[in-house]
């Protein structure tokens, strides 16, 4: 999946353990890790390079200094996500992981993925490390404790089927990583899909097609026009028109408020395949 998502000039390789150990985490945040630290590389080389994402063990025999403290000695599993770009510099460096801070024009992302990013690996009691040398690219390594044996628990439960269908859906997500690798979920599943980072845009092709599409699935926080706002937009011009918001947190909207204005879903991001799909399918059904 990534290697479609990145242009042609960046070059992507990959180098995973034969020997890795197991992490006890949840595979949608790890895939929103990957997303987040893969789609910033790729923005950092315009003018091409080379991404190389690699998986190993990392035996910690005493503390390692790592972003906002360090980790204690333990055996942990690495990845690292690496760029050839022109590095960060040293004055945004102590400030990357903070929410909204961004280095992209206006438009062009609201700045929260490396503050998901670590969200995510905090609440597994992992860390961060970040290295940039100007000129020469960046390099992030993500530690996650590693569980000495295979997870005990139940049998896994029966593999649930994933609902398809052959309907046109506009997808708004101002990450480009989130619209692509979205994109390619609901097509694999069937359905026809226009994917944006533009908000504006959206609303524009509703604008001028008001029957284009049989439903909308919309991020809430984006930095050009929140989520809600493109909602009532769009409900004004076709009334009927199914709307699934899309949300990490917001204290703008609940899931009892979206529904009083004429949303047919509210989703909790990340989302895995299977509740997007499900989401999709009940939506769509209501019609």
């Amino acid at each position: 999946m990534l290697r479609s998502t990145l242009p042609a000039s960046v070059a992507f390789q990959s180098d995973f353990a034969e020997d890795l150990l197991q992490v006890k985490v949840d595979g949608t945040q790890i895939h929103q890790i990957l997303v987040n630290l893969c789609t910033n590389a790729s923005h950092a080389m315009e003018n091409g390079g080379v991404l190389t994402v690699r998986l190993e063990n990392a035996d910690l025999t005493r503390d390692l200094e790592v972003f906002d403290g360090s980790l204690g000695p333990g055996v942990y599993v690495k990845l690292s996500v690496s760029d050839t770009g022109p590095g960060i510099s040293e004055n945004d460096l102590p400030s990357i992981f903070d929410p909204y801070f961004t280095t992209k024009e206006l438009g062009k992302g609201s700045g929260l993925g490396l503050s998901v990013v670590w969200g995510i690996v905090k609440t597994y009691g992992g860390g961060i490390r970040v290295s940039s040398e100007p000129g020469k690219g960046s390099r992030f390594e993500i530690y996650l404790p590693a569980v000495s044996e295979r997870p005990s628990g139940p049998e896994p439960e029966a593999i649930q089927e994933v609902p398809a269908g052959s309907e046109t859906i506009l997808f708004v997500d101002d990450e480009e990583g989130i619209v692509e690798l979205n994109r390619q979920r609901l097509e694999g599943l069937g359905y026809t899909v226009t994917g944006t980072s533009d908000p504006d845009y959206a609303l524009q092709c509703i604008q001028e097609r008001p029957k284009r599409f049989d439903l909308v699935i919309t991020d809430m926080t984006m930095p050009k026009r929140q989520g809600d706002s493109l909602a009532r937009e769009i409900l004004k011009i076709r009334p009927d028109m199914p709307i699934i918001l899309c949300t990490g947190h917001s204290d703008r909207i609940s899931e009892d408020s979206a529904q009083d204005f004429g949303l047919a879903k509210y989703l909790h991001k990340p989302m895995d395949l299977q509740s997007l799909a499900v989401s999709v399918r009940e939506a769509l059904d209501r019609l």
